[in-house]
């Protein structure tokens, strides 16, 4: 080329420049992008002017611009990159064909398309930096051409000036996602108080944020493997309910990885989908984890775990939707929604621990405390299984003596099993000599091989939290918890707190029930202790007067005392665990005279009352003849007459007890009246609680220990009846209600 065509060469190019610069500076890079078109035609002289853009990273090339004859046929044109005629191309800075159609296998996509158009000669420039490829600058003539050197330099610099407006796009759109991101992810960690609230926003920034017309978020159930539909947006054909490890939802989360589909018709993963939007080409699955989660394997703390939490899903009509930035960007929100979950979950835990701890404290007994706590762990923590094991120290066992997670057939059929000596290897008695918390490994020679395999346990991820005593420090029983491994493949170190917490409070509760226990009984062995003292001493003084059959009378009051006193002996041996709870002995009773002329009286003549005092209707003295246990309801007559001389007014001699029955077609009432100094109103509904004093009866200093009122009122349900206030104000009436059946009651 001559000195002359160089410098003409160069005021070109040199014009050209000056021209785009003036163009970028004026407008924004989107208009550009979208202006370049018509300006390369101009300054080149070509008919046709095409800017591709890559719609995802990894798959196709479309039109973003164009200027020239296109027809809108063309403009949804899209080429594969993977194509490898294609990916060529995008390998080289620049690429021309003077004849198309001579060469059919340059664009096999689009080959067609272009000589029907009548397209004759291609100039192809890629736009692209060292790290991203953003798509292609490319123009058409309608004649076969051959361009000059300072023409191909020209169309270097537009390319150049296009790739650099695609950084820009990128730059910005990448500032407003993370404005977006950082802005979703404040949404989430400070406006929601509830796991809804959670999974409602988590779902609808995603979908924003990659402009996805179809979601559903799913939180996994722990007990049941299910994946439960949270929220759902898209108006889906129908919702399948799948489970962990089903479809490509279930698998992204067994997987613990994110999951994108680019096209669900011709991929791998067309078989493993399960349809939800009948037009679906591309899926996105993200796992809802949280990471570096402390678990606890065998004694020590690993900080290694995941937590399962649920799954992002995210569906589009076109193929190749999602961009590797997307899942970038999504992947950080659902961590973050992951965190905010737990937090909430862990406070929801915290709160109905609470609550469960208040039961505990109201429980009667320790059948109903083990209850409690038992179905209080399953149910709060979410483990499906629950085994509660205590000591028997005299036989040097441990026993297994609350299940949750089985039928009551085959929990039974455990209990009669898991046995263990205290001297032996098994897991659990290896527990209560260590005093240590421990998630054995499923191979654990430990375990009892005949029961582990019986009960399915390989499928459970089991740990063991010792019930130690406060006081002695000494382990009373173990709490041995477990997931479905397939599920929950770890027990997380955060439960393992939590429930050891609670199983601490559980054991002063238990330390103090027993001491309660004690009072109690202490309370209930004075009643049968006088009244064999007083029986006892009659006969002595009247044995020489006394027929065979007034005998025999004082004696048969005397065994029934035993009998009571025997009863709470049980109680003592069952909150050691010795002896199983002794059920009431029902056998055929006459109330009326049999107990509460029985018990009244002598209390009435021990305390020097005139017998005149006692005011009932002799007719009914042999009305009222039921099953029941004779001793257990004479311990509820004694409370209440007790009560009634206790809180009479100052003047003895205004005592008064009146006796009463009533009946109807279900039960008998047996009414005691007495006109002592009352019941406050405010006071009466805490009367049957354990170790509730009124005000007044501590402003007078009577004696009490706010116990008797409470048995009897646990004794008559045990016995299938009730004990009822009916009246607080003079006369004071208590009601004891006896079911009118000749049976058993239990």
């Amino acid at each position: 080329m001559s000195e002359k065509a160089n410098d003409h060469a160069t005021i070109k190019i040199s014009k050209v420049v000056n021209d785009i610069f003036e163009l970028r500076s004026s407008i924004s890079s989107e208009d550009f992008i979208q202006t370049l078109p018509s300006v390369v035609c101009e300054a080149l002289g070509v008919e046709i002017c095409l800017i591709w853009k890559k719609s995802s990273p990894q798959r196709y090339l479309s039109i973003c611009s164009f200027a020239g004859d296109v027809d809108e046929d063309y403009q949804e044109t899209e080429l594969d990159i993977m194509h490898p005629a294609i990916s060529s191309i995008l390998k080289k800075e620049t690429f021309f064909l003077a004849d198309i159609s001579n060469i059919a296998s340059v664009r096999l996509s689009d080959f067609q398309k272009i000589t029907d158009r009548g397209w004759r000669s291609l100039l192809c420039a890629t736009l692209k930096t060292s790290t991203d490829i953003f798509g292609m600058l490319e123009i058409f003539t309608t004649e076969m051409r051959y361009f000059e050197d300072w023409e191909i330099e020209v169309f270097k610099i537009f390319s150049q000036f296009a790739c650099q407006a695609f950084r820009e796009i990128k730059l910005i759109n990448s500032k407003k996602a993370f404005r977006d991101l950082n802005q979703s992810m404040l949404n989430i960690m400070t406006t929601t108080s509830t796991k809804d609230d959670v999974f409602k926003l988590l779902l609808r920034g995603a979908m924003d944020s990659v402009g996805c017309p179809y979601g559903i978020v799913s939180c996994l159930n722990s007990v049941t493997g299910m994946l439960d539909v949270m929220h759902q947006d898209g108006y889906p054909k129908y919702i399948s309910k799948l489970k962990l490890g089903e479809g490509i939802s279930g698998t992204a989360l067994i997987q613990e990885k994110s999951i994108n589909v680019l096209d669900i018709e011709s991929s791998k993963w067309n078989k493993a989908y399960v349809e939800g939007w009948e037009d679906t080409r591309s899926e996105l699955a993200i796992p809802i984890l949280i990471d570096n989660v402390p678990i606890r394997v065998g004694k020590e703390i690993n900080k290694n775990g995941k937590k399962r939490i649920g799954v992002l899903n995210l569906e589009s009509p076109k193929p190749s939707a999602f961009s590797e930035e997307d899942i970038e960007r999504l992947e950080v929100m659902t961590r973050c929604a992951a965190i905010r979950l737990e937090s909430i979950e862990l406070n929801r835990k915290h709160a109905k621990l609470r609550g469960i701890e208040r039961a505990i404290n109201r429980s009667k007994d320790q059948d109903e405390f083990m209850e409690i706590l038992a179905k209080g762990i399953h149910e709060i923590l979410g483990f499906k299984w629950v085994n509660i094991s205590f000591v028997n120290f005299e036989r040097t066992i441990i026993k297994s003596e609350y299940v949750v997670g089985l039928s009551k057939r085959k929990a039974q059929e455990f209990k009669a099993e898991a046995k263990h000596s205290l001297e032996s290897e098994d897991i659990q008695s290896c527990i209560v000599k260590n005093k240590k918390i421990e998630v054995p490994r499923l191979g654990d020679k430990r375990f009892d091989r005949s029961i582990f395999r019986k009960y399915g346990h390989e499928k459970l991820v089991r740990g063991y939290i010792p019930i130690i005593e406060l006081l002695s420090s000494q382990v009373i029983g173990t709490i041995e918890v477990g997931y479905q491994r397939e599920y929950v493949p770890y027990i997380y170190e955060q439960d393992i707190q939590i429930l050891k917490n609670f199983v601490d409070d559980a054991a002063r509760v238990l330390e103090r029930s027993k001491s309660m226990l004690i009072d109690t009984i202490t309370h209930e062995c004075i009643a049968p202790i006088v009244s064999i003292r007083s029986n006892a001493s009659f006969s002595q003084r009247h044995i020489s007067q006394l027929s065979y059959d007034r005998l025999t009378l004082k004696y048969n009051d005397i065994l029934t005392d035993c009998d009571l006193l025997l009863h709470q002996i049980n109680q003592i041996e069952y909150a050691f665990g010795r002896q199983p709870r002794q059920k009431p002995k029902f056998m055929e009773t006459v109330v009326f005279r049999d107990v509460v002329i029985k018990t009244v009286y002598p209390i009435i003549s021990g305390l020097r009352f005139p017998s005149s005092n006692i005011q009932y209707n002799r007719s009914d003295s042999n009305r009222i003849v039921v099953y029941t246990d004779k001793a257990l309801l004479n311990q509820v007559v004694y409370n209440i007459v007790i009560n009634s001389i206790k809180y009479c007014e100052p003047d003895r001699s205004t005592f008064r007890l009146v006796l009463g029955v009533d009946e109807d077609a279900k039960t008998f009432t047996i009414k005691f009246q007495d006109w002592g100094i009352g019941i406050n109103r405010k006071h009466q509904k805490y009367i049957f609680d354990q170790g509730f004093r009124s005000p007044e009866a501590k402003a007078k200093n009577i004696n009490g220990s706010g116990l008797g009122l409470f048995i009897s009122k646990k004794i008559m349900h045990q016995l299938g009846g009730d004990l009822r206030l009916f009246n607080g104000a003079k006369p004071t009436e208590f009601h004891l209600i006896l079911p009118k059946i000749l049976e058993r009651v239990n």
